[in-house]
């Protein structure tokens, strides 16, 4: 979404999420499997923008979170298994855009 503050001030704010699929590899030379299960990602996101000059020059500075669910990676030999937890990532941004006449 975007908000209008002022005519050269606007606000943008956005939530996602991204299915993540599980995966499995067989090794045919050793007849080992891997399985990889991923978590799904969910984002916030917000944006502050500014009109350089009015629909042509806007800059804005961007921040998201995003929210990681557990994963796994699971193989034969249980001692090379590994798992994520409780991961979060911030983000922060400067973009400029210039759209040509």
């Amino acid at each position: 979404s975007q908000t209008r503050i002022t005519d050269q001030f606007s606000f943008n704010a956005g939530v996602g999420h991204t299915f993540t699929n599980n995966g499995a590899v067989f090794n045919q030379t050793n007849g080992l499997e891997h399985i990889t299960t991923g978590g799904d990602v969910t984002d916030v996101n917000a944006a502050l923008n500014y009109q350089f000059v009015p629909n042509t020059v806007v800059g804005s500075l961007e921040y998201q979170h995003n929210f990681y669910q557990n994963s796994r990676d699971v193989f034969a030999l249980t001692s090379s298994n590994t798992s994520t937890r409780n991961k979060d990532e911030d983000l922060v941004g400067v973009t400029v855009r210039y759209v040509l006449p």
